[in-house]
């Protein structure tokens, strides 16, 4: 799978709490043009130069030749999804984004806490 090649969501697939994200997010997409899969199932080519902690430390999302991580995938990931463009217009507002990446950042360290998460999960 070449990612430049379609929309691509990845998320660690080891994460209960990703995993179920990941089947949420999936049930949205209207659009069908979106691809969710763990990054465990991607070859190394395929990997586009991130490495297996990277990966583990947030969602990524390729669209063509555009790479989105973070709070920045999840939005870009919804906007997708959903066949609008709202979820990632609002992100790139300045405040908004701190916004979403502080709280992803605490997402992501304490997914082992949260629904579906598991020792696993821990970062």
């Amino acid at each position: 799978m070449m990612l430049a090649e379609k929309v691509v969501f990845i998320y660690d697939g080891d994460c209960g709490f990703c995993t179920k994200a990941a089947k949420a997010l999936k049930g949205l997409d209207k659009t069908h043009k979106m691809e969710v899969v763990p990054f465990q199932t991607l070859s190394h080519d395929a990997r586009s130069g991130i490495s297996e902690e990277e990966f583990r430390q947030k969602a990524y999302l390729f669209s063509g030749n555009e790479k989105f991580a973070g709070a920045s995938a999840i939005n870009k990931a919804y906007s997708i999804a959903m066949g609008t463009g709202w979820a990632y217009k609002l992100y790139t507002f300045p405040v908004v984004r701190q916004i979403e990446d502080f709280v992803y950042t605490i997402v992501a360290k304490n997914r082992h806490k949260l629904p579906g998460g598991k020792p696993e999960c821990k970062l």
